[in-house]
């Protein structure tokens, strides 16, 4: 598999994406960060999958060329002025069939199993300051209308509740 990690960061997804695109396979994480590229690049040195994960500066907005069989992000869309657009953008990039696969934070289900007020108030401040920021902390909560929005079409969507309460959404292109 050819796969594109989106907003990579330390490049945390483009790892485990490379354990699942077989031994031809390459994933290519971008970022519009150089330091964050060097340092998931220096990364992929040091765990050994450089052969098959290489990072660019990019941004998710203007893309590398596919076709991709799959793009990932995680903590991605929430970032984003416009995530309908990206959302459409990255599908041309997809080849039919192919997957687009997304993480994103549903701040406000987050729960503790137990009484934890320092969790509470933890989970508060964090989704003001996302909200005071102009970025949505509940975007998690929002995966499958702005699908919608984007006239693609979900396949699965998965729900994972805990600390991070993240929401999942997984659809194929074309």
């Amino acid at each position: 598999m050819r796969v594109l990690g989106v907003d990579s960061g330390a490049g945390d997804v483009a790892f485990l994406a490379a354990r699942h695109v077989g031994p031809d396979g390459r994933v290519l994480g971008i970022d519009r960060s150089p330091a964050a590229v060097e340092a998931a690049s220096e990364r992929a040195l040091a765990l050994g999958p450089a052969d098959r994960v290489a990072f660019a500066v990019a941004d998710a907005t203007v893309l590398p060329k596919g076709p991709f069989d799959a793009v990932v992000g995680r903590l991605v869309l929430m970032f984003l002025p416009d995530p309908v657009a990206a959302l459409r953008g990255l599908a041309t990039r997809v080849r039919s069939g192919g997957i687009l696969a997304f993480q994103e934070s549903a701040i406000s289900s987050a729960r503790a199993t137990f009484p934890a007020p320092v969790f509470e108030l933890s989970r508060r401040i964090i989704g003001e300051t996302l909200r005071a920021s102009g970025n949505d902390p509940d975007m998690g909560l929002r995966l499958t209308a702005l699908l919608r929005s984007a006239e693609l079409r979900p396949v699965d969507i998965r729900g994972m509740s805990g600390v991070s309460a993240l929401a999942s959404l997984w659809f194929k292109a074309g």
